[in-house]
């Protein structure tokens, strides 16, 4: 087993290339007893990550150790320095693929040189220098004494004991351990409530602590793994979290007068501050942008939503202060428009609540044949006047006959949506009359 470092590409043998995803990434490949290349792999960040050791363990498993900046990421396992520079020591598996990584340091540049494993793994020796502070593991922080001093650190591999989460009914079910190697005792079955969650205490065995948890959980029906940091027997308790129901807060909105409006919110619980009251143009909306504190996050809306002079609800995971913050949707309310007609236009006086875009479009009422099209931009609340110009054609049919229309008015405000009026117009004749002198 080989390791070190590279930048670009790099080639071992008929193996994939290696592709860095930094400055410098470290590689691990194993060399075949024939001098050909088994496999080869990377591991690293943006950073610069050096691997410098490498002890091999019976099953064909190696250890390797380095230093790196930033995150790097091993496998699924991904790292991130405090300091100018951590150490790093990782496992690599017989088929190439990492086992897990863990790091080491301070916010000074530390850095591992050498490694040195027993052969089954169960104990591991690191070495190298490092500055100011650093810390591994739980043990007591080393504090160097000059600019740098050295260390050197013995690893317990972390173990991985399955808890499982068994279902028996419908409502409840059990949890057990394996290994046998976990000493559970009676505290290793509990009844659930279906829907509940199951939460480790670890109160371990001398030598072993709790390290943390794999996988995706330890609720339902799902499997979860708990990491120990040596295979020694743990007297595990298992706590039942019961589920967090829903809290509902009403966010209602209420009219004054005949054009505004404001936003309140109950019950008490919501820390609303000056944002949760806001003036609203008559037919307007309001959106909530949850910013929840610690323990409590935005579910969702229940009922029609939070518009007009209804009442909506927001529904928060916990009972806990929410900070809210209201947008304002412009409003695209606005009366039918006034519409006058001469021999060659169309004019129309429309009432708009605030800045956005008019457009008009006049079709007849038998066929849909365009009459005329316009549009106009409104910078600001207030009367504005659409002129629509007819077509030559239309002016020809008017010295024959009255023609009826369609008159469709559309206002966009800026940053909300579309509303449309239409109504019916009639179009008088042109025709000169046949009676002279």
């Amino acid at each position: 087993i080989i390791t070190g470092s590279f930048d670009g590409t790099a080639t071992f043998g008929t193996t994939p290339p290696l592709i860095s995803t930094g400055l410098t990434d470290s590689f691990t490949a194993k060399v075949n007893a024939d001098g050909s290349y088994a496999w080869a792999i990377r591991g690293g960040g943006t950073g610069d990550d050096y691997a410098l050791g490498v002890s091999a363990l019976a099953d064909g498993s190696s250890i390797i150790t380095g230093h790196f900046r930033g995150t790097a990421t091993f496998g699924t396992t991904t790292l991130i320095s405090t300091g100018l520079s951590d150490t790093f020591t990782a496992k690599v598996n017989a088929d190439g693929s990492y086992a897990w990584a863990i790091r080491g340091g301070g916010t000074g540049a530390d850095e591992a040189w050498g490694v040195s494993a027993l052969p089954d793994g169960s104990s591991i020796i690191i070495t190298g220098k490092f500055s100011g502070t650093a810390t591994f593991g739980t043990t007591p922080p080393l504090i160097s004494t000059g600019s740098r001093d050295t260390f050197t650190a013995r690893i317990l591999p972390p173990v991985l004991f399955n808890l499982a989460v068994s279902k028996s009914g419908t409502g409840g079910g059990t949890v057990t351990s394996s290994p046998a190697g976990i000493d559970c005792g009676a505290d290793c079955s509990e009844s659930l409530e279906d829907g509940s969650s199951v939460t480790l205490t670890a109160a371990p065995a001398t030598g072993s602590s709790f390290a943390g948890w794999s996988g995706a959980g330890c609720s339902g029906t799902s499997t979860c793994t708990v990491i120990m940091s040596e295979a020694r027997a743990v007297n595990a308790e298992f706590a039942v979290v019961p589920p967090v129901p829903p809290v509902l807060f009403n966010l209602a909105v209420s009219k004054s007068g005949t054009g505004g409006g404001t936003v309140t919110s109950s019950p008490a619980g919501i820390n609303c501050g000056a944002d949760c009251s806001e003036s609203l143009v008559d037919g307007s909306s309001v959106t909530l942008t949850a910013k929840p504190t610690t323990g409590s996050s935005f579910v969702g809306w229940s009922g029609a939503g939070c518009s007009g002079t209804s009442t909506c609800t927001v529904i928060m995971s916990a009972a806990r202060a929410v900070d809210a913050k209201f947008t304002k949707r412009p409003s695209n309310v606005f009366p039918t428009p006034t519409v006058t007609v001469d021999v060659n236009a169309l004019t129309s006086t429309v009432v708009v609540p605030g800045p956005g875009k008019l457009t008009q479009r006049v079709t007849r009422t038998a066929g849909s044949l365009t009459v005329c099209k316009t549009s106009r931009k409104a910078t600001k609340a207030g009367r504005v006047k659409l002129t629509c110009k007819l077509s030559a054609a239309t002016r020809a049919a008017l010295r024959k006959r009255s023609l009826r229309v369609r008159v469709k008015t559309t206002f966009t405000p800026t940053g909300g949506s579309s509303a449309s009026k239409t109504q019916a117009v009639t179009l008088k004749s042109q025709r000169p009359s046949p009676y002279t002198g």
